[in-house]
């Protein structure tokens, strides 16, 4: 089908629900003035999310919105086939495979997915021989040129390489997150007492076993730790605490929303995030957002561009107590050090914004229907 030469660009831009980490990027691509642009929320946010604090997306916000309406569901139907292009959460997204890719699929139109790592995922670690080649045959239709990967995190790109898509262009990419006016945000001094924070589930994979024992080695340097999140793993991080004899230290806060977990982390020095995985750790832009330093497992997605080493924080090698505790002691001994790399990670964060981002994603979609140059800019959509 061909386009009217005259006509905008169309670009239907699909996200799972309301996910705070997507949505935001998506509405500012929306108001793009040279795209048409049409953004859908395709479920509720799940029970497990609003229990951590996420919020369900408003009725009359814009997005289609086809489980609440089978109005929604058909104009969906209709711009996922219509559409010069499509942006997708996945392909192995249980919303959007098989059925809308293999829709999609038929028309020979271009298609953007973003994704995480997926094949060291703890959930895809253990797989057998058999579900490896299900993925694999699965897949296999959809190895066109026609699909472009925005990996997220490291790895992503690999993972589908090594499920057998040699075809695809791969581009790195990022999450984005809704930024705070940065010009009414004050960074605070740090105090004699360095204040660290946690935010996240409470589980295995999260690591925070890890963190506690690090706190429980560095004994000369005042700090506080606040763990800002519940999960499985809560009572028995609770007993180790209390073991080590940490409590007046370490402090449970328990779940919360997303706005008050910004207040939390304003009143804090450092993040630390020792994750054993993490996809992407959409923490890590919160917390920037918010003027602290950060320290990541080698195991978090968003190390690399997020991350520079010693200048708004620092990687640790995942499962290394010893380095974690090394990194932890050359931030926070030093007040002048701590109180530079807050401000370093402010003025980082606001190269990946909601907007910032956007900009650089409507000139890639413009030269994927349009065929017009496009030249990445330095921190993302650069080939993977």
């Amino acid at each position: 089908m061909k386009r009217h030469p005259n006509k905008l660009p169309t670009v239907l831009c699909v996200a799972p629900f309301n996910n705070p980490h997507i949505v935001p990027f998506y509405d500012e691509v929306s108001k793009l003035s040279d795209l048409d642009v049409t953004c859908v929320s395709l479920d509720p946010v799940t029970p497990i999310r609003l229990k951590l604090g996420w919020h369900e997306m408003d009725k009359d916000n814009g997005y289609l919105q086809p489980w609440r309406s089978f109005g929604d569901r058909i104009e969906y139907y209709k711009r996922l086939i219509t559409s010069d292009l499509v942006v997708f959460p996945g392909l192995f997204h249980s919303r959007t495979l098989p059925f809308h890719h293999a829709v999609r699929r038929f028309t020979f139109r271009p298609v953007v997915l973003w994704s995480e790592p997926l094949l060291n995922h703890p959930r895809s670690k253990n797989e057998g021989f058999w579900k490896r080649l299900a993925r694999r045959i699965v897949l296999k239709p959809f190895n066109s040129q026609a699909y472009h990967l925005l990996a997220m995190g490291v790895g992503a790109e690999t993972d589908y390489r090594t499920l057998g898509m040699s075809r695809w262009d791969y581009r790195q990419f990022h999450f984005s997150v809704r930024p705070h006016e940065y010009d009414n945000v004050v960074i605070s001094p740090s105090t004699e007492t360095r204040k660290l924070i946690y935010c996240g589930a409470l589980t295995h994979r999260k690591g925070v076993d890890l963190l506690i024992d690090a706190i429980n080695e560095i004994k000369d340097i005042p700090l506080s730790l606040s763990i800002l999140g519940d999960g499985p793993s809560r009572q028995e991080l609770v007993q180790k605490v209390e073991k080590l004899g940490l409590t007046e230290q370490i402090e449970f806060l328990g779940s919360t929303d997303i706005e008050k977990s910004y207040e939390h982390m304003i009143s804090h020095d450092l993040l630390v995030l020792p994750s054993r995985f993490d996809g992407w750790g959409a923490v890590v832009n919160e917390a920037m957002e918010c003027s602290l330093a950060v320290i990541v497992s080698d195991q978090v997605g968003s190390r690399r561009p997020l991350v520079e080493s010693g200048t708004n924080g620092y990687v640790f090698k995942s499962e290394s107590v010893a380095d974690l505790r090394d990194k932890i002691v050359s931030i926070i001994t030093e007040r002048q050090t701590l109180d530079q790399m807050k401000v370093a990670s402010r003025d980082r964060i606001k190269k990946f914004s909601p907007s910032v981002t956007a900009e650089a994603f409507g000139d890639f979609c413009k030269h994927l229907v349009l065929g017009d140059e496009y030249q990445p800019n330095s921190e993302t959509l650069r080939p993977a």
